[in-house]
């Protein structure tokens, strides 16, 4: 069945192939599309996995990610086909071999999960524009849907611009995360076994979990359409040799840079390892220094790992019953998990081992604040500022609850306070969202 359109009639055919012998020039001309690919493999979705694996279960998981991305690099080498031999991408293919029914549905399933996908790539975006600069989540997402726009731009220029643009920004994460390797020293021999599938994996609930993130985030629908289209911007000739020789070095493009992709999500879970293992060595060396555990659990708060971090503030508890920085971190790790009564508890605990700490009535007014308790908030928060009045974050906390209770006027003064303290401390990320947050409530 004949096609109407080209797949991307913007692009379609516009890089030309040279016909030369030379397999290196032929290599270049078809690079470009797996690495437009192998974003899709090192996303947002793939770092959350990637960091709960290796903080967890050290190189253990290293064989799913291994295994995979050899999942993926067979379908992909399967677009390159697709593209190639048939002239169509998979949303044409689709449309063109099964009934108007199917495809109906099929279109509705792929775009839910399309969107389930980009819903992360965009928050993920947002949150480090925030963590980097202090820019609010909505600007983020602003300029997150618009650097999507500067890349279509740039198909007007040409489809090398967009590969080159993509190529360089994946370079850039590869090279950090090489540093990162050679900064943290890991066990060469422990990495190799890691990729080594155990049947442990299929036996432990809580790795069997993660394992499945990890294959979740590597299947990515939307990469299959796009590589089945752009695998038809190079201009081979429509001859059967030809089209062989255009899947071939399609197909190494896509496994090589793929390969590059298994390389950072390998490097993410190993970072995320030797960050817990350095603290694991220091209480195997010292089972009795109860800051080691303190430490190691507020990395494991980091990471979002809240039960395991609460296991090492408990250890750190029975070791020295009056550390409050383990009793805050503990009251923290509850917080997050919704435990609100078990979270008070621990940072009045901190209040009365040092009753002159501004930090211990702050975190009691948060966790009042998150427990929907706004006025016992606020007279935290007062107490905090009554021992530290110059305490932006108590400042800022209090704004916002008097904004839940309707009292607009005093939120505001609060909030402008806060950010007042914010830039006289140098604080200029939390400055701006404090500003951020200040229009919303005068709005």
């Amino acid at each position: 069945m004949a096609n109407k359109k080209p797949s991307l009639p913007e692009v379609h055919r516009s890089i030309r192939v040279p016909n030369t012998t030379n397999i290196w020039r032929k290599m270049l001309a078809y690079a470009g599309p797996g690495y437009l690919v192998s974003v899709g493999y090192m996303d947002p979705g793939n770092w959350a996995t990637d960091l709960a694996g290796g903080a967890k279960f050290g190189y253990a998981l290293l064989s799913v990610i291994m295994l995979s991305n050899l999942m993926a690099i067979l379908m992909q080498s399967l677009c390159v086909r697709l593209g190639v031999a048939t002239g169509r991408d998979l949303a044409q293919a689709c449309r063109d071999f099964f009934s108007p029914r199917v495809s109906f549905c099929l279109w509705v399933l792929c775009e839910i999960a399309i969107a389930a996908c980009d819903l992360a790539e965009l928050l993920g975006s947002a949150i480090a524009l925030q963590l980097l600069f202090g820019i609010p989540l909505a600007w983020g997402v602003c300029i997150t849907a618009l650097d999507v726009i500067v890349l279509l731009l740039l198909l007007n220029k040409g489809f090398r611009y967009t590969e080159a643009l993509v190529i360089l920004l994946v370079a850039t994460v590869g090279i950090c995360f090489i540093a990162e390797i050679l900064f943290s020293r890991p066990d060469l021999g422990g990495i190799l076994l890691g990729y080594v599938p155990k049947i442990e994996i299929l036996q432990n609930p809580e790795m069997l979990y993660i394992a499945i993130g990890i294959l979740g985030a590597t299947v990515m629908p939307h990469n299959l359409y796009l590589h089945s289209s752009i695998v038809q911007t190079r201009d081979w000739q429509p001859t059967t040799e030809k089209k062989w020789e255009a899947i071939k070095f399609g197909t190494i493009d896509s496994t090589v840079a793929l390969f590059f992709a298994l390389f950072i999500n390998s490097a993410i879970l190993i970072v995320s390892n030797e960050a817990i293992a350095n603290f694991n060595q220091v209480v195997q060396l010292n089972p009795r220094f109860y800051e080691g555990f303190c430490l190691r659990g507020l990395a494991k708060s980091q990471l979002r790992d809240f039960q395991a971090a609460i296991a090492d503030f408990n250890q750190a508890l029975r070791l020295n019953p009056n550390h409050t920085d383990a009793y805050n971190g503990r009251g923290i790790s509850y917080v997050e998990l919704g435990d609100i009564q078990k979270a008070v508890a621990d940072f009045n605990q901190t209040i009365k081992i040092n009753p002159t700490s501004p930090d211990g009535y702050y975190k009691l007014g948060v966790a009042n604040f998150r427990g929907g308790n706004h006025q016992q908030a606020i007279a935290h928060f007062n107490q905090a500022l009554k021992i530290d009045p110059n305490l932006a974050d108590a400042y800022g906390s209090r704004g916002l609850a008097r904004y839940a209770l309707g009292d607009n006027k005093r939120a505001v003064a609060d909030l402008q306070q806060a950010a007042k303290l914010f830039l006289e401390q140098g604080n200029i990320p939390a400055y701006q969202q404090t500003q951020a947050v200040i229009q919303q409530v005068q709005r």
